[in-house]
């Protein structure tokens, strides 16, 4: 099974929704920065993500707008209009800082294990 593992800056405040059978669906996109190229800043890759389950319900208090994130999980893409979207089904997610906190080396990650492939309601 393919795995991507990413970092970035969560873009939107992250929504959660309720299937038809109940089930409980948390998405956000996520910028990944690309660094510079001859002193020009490249565009982000944007990335949209998703986790389901009694995981994506509690974990949706604890992710804001800005929060640096590094997630783990099943990689997908999606067309729609002609243009591709990449997708993201989250396995393992670290927060690695809050919006607006500057990252120090030494604070402490935590890693939350989310283990979907019981959970996925598809």
């Amino acid at each position: 099974m393919l795995n991507l593992t990413c970092a970035g800056t969560v873009g939107r405040q992250p929504e959660l929704r309720t299937t038809q059978n109940g089930d409980k669906i948390l998405s956000f996109s996520l910028a990944v920065d690309n660094g510079k190229r001859n002193g020009e800043k490249l565009d982000a890759t944007w990335i949209d993500c998703s986790m389901f389950g009694t995981r994506a319900e509690a974990l949706q208090p604890w992710i804001n707008k800005g929060d640096k994130l590094a997630l783990s999980g099943k990689p997908s893409t999606r067309c729609y209009n002609e243009k591709a979207y990449q997708q993201l089904s989250i396995k393992e997610l670290t927060f690695m800082g809050k919006a607006g906190q500057v990252a120090q080396e030494t604070a402490p990650q935590e890693t939350v294990h989310a283990d979907l492939d019981d959970e996925i309601p598809f």
